[in-house]
């Protein structure tokens, strides 16, 4: 996992990708990369005081992944805020 391979699925912001000489390896997945580093950020340094406003976070990008009635589920925020990798 120090060198960057993992055997879970992605995390929401990276996808597999095969690297020559290395094989599948996670690299940082535009847009979602970037929506979900700035979500981070903001609940570390406070600008988010809660789960609930990084879900309004992820819900004003349209194209965030939803579920199918277009919401972002708590449960999946709280799984992004948790994931260790």
């Amino acid at each position: 996992m120090e060198n960057r391979y993992c055997v879970q699925d992605a995390p929401v912001g990276y996808r597999y990708q095969t690297i020559e000489s290395h094989g599948k390896m996670l690299v940082p997945k535009p847009p979602f990369y970037d929506i979900v580093r700035k979500a981070f950020e903001g609940y570390a340094n406070g600008r988010f005081g809660s789960q609930a406003e990084v879900k309004r976070f992820f819900e004003s990008f349209p194209d965030f992944t939803r579920k199918k009635h277009g919401e972002v589920k708590q449960q999946r925020v709280t799984d992004i805020l948790k994931q260790t990798l």
